[in-house]
């Protein structure tokens, strides 16, 4: 009898918690799966993103990660528009 295949959401968290990421690191990139208004979606953008990175045969969650600290940072800029005249 064959595994029910992952749903996005499950294969999104299972790949943040085997990056060997660690603290704040992992729990940044599980928030934005769970705080996400769409979890399903967010899971598939991050895997999507994931699965652009064919050289290893393990993929690099760090690229994603270093593009969402961005983000985070680009909206905390108090009073300021962001991301060429783009508040958030």
């Amino acid at each position: 009898m064959m595994a029910e295949p992952l749903s996005d959401y499950e294969a999104a968290l299972s790949a943040i918690r085997q990056s060997g990421l660690g603290h704040p690191d992992r729990p940044l990139l599980e928030s934005f799966i769970d705080d996400s208004v769409d979890r399903g979606r967010a899971a598939a953008f991050l895997l999507k993103r994931l699965s652009r990175d064919t050289t290893t045969s393990k993929p690099d969650i760090g690229a994603f990660l270093a593009d969402w600290k961005r983000t985070i940072a680009m909206c905390n800029i108090p009073s300021q528009e962001n991301f060429h005249g783009v508040g958030c």
